[in-house]
């Protein structure tokens, strides 16, 4: 680990312990992709199984009913995640959604349980686009409103061409108020050069699974990983650029 003027969150303790530990985050990331293999099994048939999967919880079930009202216009299953002790907790939350599916005739409507304990806050998306049933994935936040029908992005020239399309934010390393800069220490942290890139929004993602397994899992162990440096250090906000930062390193590995 390099001594640096690199920055992070204002206030933000780095002790000397801390060091083995950042220093070794890269190597143990980099473990996590050679463990990977090139697909996921069972996913080779000729037409992928294409979706839009969305994460629900109490506060945001107005929302996730306007939002599925809009794309149940289109011809897309839809998988709607939760936790379970999330939903204990509002007896009945989910019961505006599952009447929703109930009048939906074709059952293009199921609900998923996230059943692992480490999938809170923004794990759970990550979770939900790892374990869906679907090949390609729409994830769209629960509060993501579609204008149009958005089958289409499945056939855009670049989903087609790269199985990943990302919508950039408004962010950029000369205007940033989350430090993602060309100083961040992000870049030492990932083993990555700096990238001058807009930033990333995270609120609707269109992924191929079966060409992008290794990322995933990349941006499922940056999720899990105590301590977690991107929040205590504020090298990251949330898992806004945390697909990002997963398709760069595998793309300079």
């Amino acid at each position: 680990m390099k001594r640096t003027c690199a920055k992070g969150k204002v206030g933000a303790a780095f002790q000397c312990v801390d060091a083995p530990r950042f220093a070794n985050f890269r190597a143990e990331a980099q473990q996590v992709i050679d463990k990977m293999p090139l697909q996921h099994s069972g996913m080779n048939s000729k037409d992928p199984h294409q979706g839009i999967v969305m994460v629900v919880y109490r506060k945001l079930i107005s929302s996730a009913y306007a939002t599925i009202q809009t794309v149940l216009q289109c011809q897309l299953p839809i998988e709607i995640w939760f936790r379970r002790d999330e939903v204990r907790r509002a007896p009945g939350a989910l019961d505006p959604l599952e009447n929703l599916a109930r009048d939906d005739k074709e059952g293009q409507m199921t609900f998923r349980e996230i059943s692992d304990n480490h999938a809170v806050h923004f794990g759970t998306k990550i979770f939900a686009i790892s374990h869906s049933r679907f090949d390609q994935v729409l994830f769209r936040d629960a509060d993501n409103v579609p204008v149009r029908d958005p089958t289409y992005l499945f056939k855009s020239p670049e989903f087609v061409k790269t199985g990943a399309v990302f919508w950039p934010d408004y962010w950029h390393p000369q205007n940033t108020i989350f430090l993602i800069d060309e100083r961040s220490l992000v870049w030492q942290l990932l083993d990555l050069p700096f990238t001058d890139m807009f930033e990333r929004e995270s609120g609707q993602l269109l992924i191929d699974r079966r060409r992008h397994a290794k990322p995933l899992e990349l941006v499922a162990y940056y999720t899990k990983h105590w301590p977690d440096y991107f929040k205590r250090l504020g090298l990251a906000w949330g898992d806004k650029d945390l697909f990002r930062f997963a398709w760069l390193v595998i793309s300079y590995g």
